[in-house]
């Protein structure tokens, strides 16, 4: 009963974010993914570890649930070999564009 429970909360999330991908930024160039706003975010998620960016080179990060994929593009940028991945088809097609 358990198991068939789980199930069904995960197609629900799962169409939730087929219909609605997060995070949804208008990044369309690097400049884009660089933009203050977006590097502000990610300084705050690297304080957590007190490093800074250039610290990803030749690093390997995993992104689970990445959604539309601009941290770890971001971690790419900075030199990481990245994987992502996430359940919505609909976010890993805009992180492949």
């Amino acid at each position: 009963m358990k198991n068939a429970s789980s199930q069904k909360i995960l197609l629900k999330v799962k169409d939730f974010y087929e219909k609605y991908p997060y995070p949804l930024q208008p990044i369309k160039s690097k400049k884009d993914l660089l933009s203050r706003k977006h590097t502000q975010a990610m300084k705050k998620i690297f304080s957590t570890i007190n490093s800074p960016f250039e610290f990803l080179t030749s690093k390997s990060v995993l992104d689970a649930g990445c959604g539309t994929g601009e941290k770890a593009i971001f971690c790419s940028l900075f030199g990481a070999k990245t994987d992502a991945f996430d359940i919505s088809q609909t976010s890993i097609k805009i992180a492949k564009d």
